[in-house]
């Protein structure tokens, strides 16, 4: 029984409400841990080595785009550095007028009224007259030369053209004896041709001769005319050198004379009589 003025403890209810804060703390724990972990994930730089996605993908986009990077700078160049007329300029494929319905209306309608011009213009055709009077006096004399060359003439002056005969002809009753064949000599070779030939060659050798001696001839007055040039010059050339020794030897010898004067006026004497001429003596 309880006392008065105290309450009645209830030890469940306590430990629930303990239990239930210890569990929503412990969720409240468990995300905040999963929410630093993914944050440091995220924030964290990719690997190299990772694959994060398929590379083929990757690598077909990158391809394309490549591709369409390359046509669009050569299309870009070509319009901006050449002239090009506008009328070259194509249309795109994508928004194409070619397939729009007034379109083909429009072509169907050009088209039928070339036709009806191509029929009137067959229909109102006739032929020339004056080439049909040619090919009527043709079938009439069609060997006869000069109306041949006026046709000829009437067609190269309409249709502004040279015509030419296709056609060889041949002729056969004209020429002259055929020439023998060069493999075999004529009949009078030995007696007519080879003496005729001999004479040439005989000729053409004396000839040859001849200019050779000339020749020697004109080499030996050339070297003649220059030898008698040159002895001139060299008889001047002689006397010009012993002229010089002539007169250049009178110094040598007086200077020689000078040197040797009072030897040949003075005996010899060096003093060696003098101190060993005993000496000398007695040893002999």
């Amino acid at each position: 029984m309880a006392k008065r003025g105290r309450k009645p403890l209830n030890r469940g209810w306590r430990v629930q409400q303990q239990g239930g804060h210890g569990h929503m703390h412990g969720m409240h724990g468990m995300q905040q841990q999963k929410f630093e972990r993914h944050r440091s994930q995220r924030l964290n730089p990719e690997q190299i080595g990772t694959s994060v996605h398929d590379e083929s993908d990757t690598i077909s986009f990158r391809n394309h785009l490549l591709a369409n990077y390359i046509l669009t700078a050569g299309w870009m160049d070509a319009l901006t550095t050449q002239a090009v007329p506008v009328s070259r300029i194509g249309r795109t494929p994508l928004y194409s007028e070619l397939l729009r319905l007034d379109d083909l209306r429009a072509r169907k309608a050009a088209a039928a009224d070339e036709v009806a011009a191509l029929e009137a213009r067959l229909d109102s055709w006739a032929p020339d007259s004056a080439f049909q009077e040619a090919y009527t006096e043709l079938e009439k004399s069609p060997l006869h030369q000069e109306a041949v060359e006026r046709a000829l003439a009437r067609y190269e002056h309409h249709f502004r053209r040279t015509a030419r005969m296709q056609q060889s002809v041949v002729f056969r009753s004209c020429g002259g004896r055929p020439q023998p064949a060069a493999g075999c000599a004529p009949d009078n070779y030995w007696s007519e041709i080879y003496p005729r030939l001999r004479e040439q060659r005989a000729r053409r050798l004396l000839e040859e001769r001849k200019r050779r001696r000339e020749e020697e001839k004109l080499k030996e007055q050339a070297g003649a005319e220059q030898m008698q040039l040159q002895l001139p010059a060299d008889a001047a050339a002689a006397a010009s050198t012993a002229h010089q020794a002539q007169t250049a030897e009178p110094p040598s010898a007086q200077m020689l004379d000078t040197m040797f004067n009072d030897i040949d006026q003075e005996p010899f004497n060096n003093g060696f009589d003098d101190a060993f001429g005993e000496l000398d003596s007695a040893f002999f």
